[in-house]
């Protein structure tokens, strides 16, 4: 069975990095896919794939932000599960991921 998460792969601290979608395909085929959002390294969490609860928002990186970027990723989840769910005989890709991706970014504006 496929799942896929959302991540962020950064090490610097602060620093704005994007949203990355990785995709397990089965226990040995998995991808990562780079999506349109950006959010702030301190205020993501991995475990939970979205924001930390005691994040001390900023002018930078403001509630009403974290709030949108939240939104959208669970528009961006609901829309990429109806894309599998279409076609389930053939198996996600890489590229067919990025096409279903790209083709989800047009409706949604980019979050900080």
């Amino acid at each position: 069975m496929a799942t896929f998460a959302y991540r962020i792969r950064t090490t610097r601290k602060n620093a704005l990095t994007k949203v990355f979608i990785r995709f397990n395909v089965d226990r040995k085929t998995s991808f990562y896919v780079e999506t349109q959002y950006l959010v702030l390294s301190d205020a993501w969490d991995d475990k939970r794939q979205g924001m930390k609860s005691r994040f001390a928002y900023t002018d930078d990186f403001t509630e009403q932000q974290g709030r949108e970027l939240m939104k959208n990723l669970a528009e961006m989840r609901s829309f990429i599960l109806g894309e599998i769910a279409k076609d389930p005989e053939h198996p996600m890709t890489k590229s067919r991921l990025d096409n279903v991706t790209a083709g989800e970014a047009g409706g949604i504006t980019q979050a900080i």
